[in-house]
């Protein structure tokens, strides 16, 4: 996870005409099938388990919490603020004293997630 806090922390501190943002977060998810635009702040705990399609836009405040698979389809738009939460756990405090647990999240082609919208783990889009 510190690789990817440190990776998150270079991409959200570059100012305009550095290294482009895009191909700092390329270098962190788990695969990127052409072009994305992500906009700053950007948040994940993994980015490996992350894979993107074609024309994939995160506007600010994206936050992905990649404890298991986020795949996302072709020409998807997250507008401001959306956060995909991969991370689980059981709803019984005494099975919840063990190890916190994931389910992915897949979003499909053509899909726009409007602004605010929390997306919990194990959804399909």
């Amino acid at each position: 996870m510190r690789v990817a806090h440190t990776i998150c922390d270079e991409h959200n501190a570059q100012p305009l005409g550095a290294r482009p943002r895009d191909e700092i977060l390329r270098d962190l998810l788990g695969s990127v099938d052409g072009e994305m635009q992500v906009e700053a702040p950007f948040f994940c705990d993994v980015g490996a388990h992350i894979h993107v399609g074609r024309h994939f836009h995160a506007n600010t405040g994206c936050c992905m919490l990649d404890v298991a698979e986020i795949r996302i389809g072709n020409n998807v738009f997250l507008a401001p603020n959306v956060q995909l939460y991969t991370a689980t756990h059981p709803i019984d405090p005494l099975e919840r004293r063990e190890v916190e647990m994931g389910r992915p999240i897949t979003i499909g082609d053509d899909v726009w997630i409007g602004g605010g919208a929390i997306v919990l783990p194990g959804v399909r889009i």
